[in-house]
């Protein structure tokens, strides 16, 4: 009998540690099934978060676009002369309003004066030849740039300084002139080489020739007169 009882015990307690293991096993797998619930959930609020900063970012950005003329306008007024004090006050006290708004939005004035030329923030509008300043600076700003963090609003547009032309190429030209002059000189062939190559030597005057044909004719118009 007690053996008998001890085999039940036995079986009951292994179908008991099944039980449980088989409980643990759904215990992770249940765990396992939350935790990629929440990660998904998580992953959802992420990506609601994003549209609609994209969403805000966006309404504002097409905000900014109406308002930019506005502000045009004003810094215009500002630069010109009014008749009284007051109106140009009006103009400063509206364009302040308008920068405080973009500064608390991130909004950042771009006045590149001085700084490399960069074609993803800056507009070209004219070329100054300059000898004082190196190449591709810019040298003047016709209208300041915005940016909204890394984001280019409107890119400001400069002047890029040049360097003048250079004249190498006419001096090297003129090089080359007188080079194939040069050449030209030393394969011209010289008076003797032209006697060695005809083999014919010019002929020398005779001097006593010269005399008895002097004498000739003088004895003719001897003859002619007499």
């Amino acid at each position: 009998m007690g053996k008998k009882k001890n085999k039940k015990e036995e079986k009951a307690q292994e179908e008991a540690l099944e039980q449980l293991e088989a409980l643990r096993e759904e215990k992770q797998a249940l765990e396992d099934k939350l935790l990629r619930v929440q990660a998904d959930l998580q992953n959802v609020r992420r990506r609601q978060f994003e549209e609609l900063q994209r969403a805000r970012e966006g309404s504002f950005e097409r905000l900014l676009g109406e308002l930019l003329p506005v502000v045009d306008a004003l810094s215009f007024a500002e630069k010109t002369e009014s008749d009284g004090d007051e109106i140009r006050q009006g103009f400063l006290l509206f364009k302040q309003i308008f920068e405080d708004l973009f500064s608390r939005h991130g909004v950042k004035r771009v006045q590149p004066e001085g700084e490399p030329f960069d074609p993803n923030r800056h507009e070209a509008l004219a070329v100054d030849i300059r000898e004082d300043v190196e190449p591709g600076i810019c040298v003047a700003v016709h209208q300041d740039g915005l940016m909204l963090g890394d984001k280019v609003l409107r890119a400001a547009r400069v002047v890029v300084s040049q360097r003048p032309p250079s004249e190498e190429p006419a001096e090297s030209s003129s090089e080359e002139e007188t080079s194939a002059e040069e050449q030209a000189c030393e394969n011209a062939p010289s008076p003797s080489e032209t006697e060695t190559d005809t083999g014919e030597a010019t002929p020398e005057a005779n001097p006593e020739d010269s005399k008895s044909e002097n004498g000739g004719a003088e004895e003719g118009d001897k003859k002619q007169r007499d």
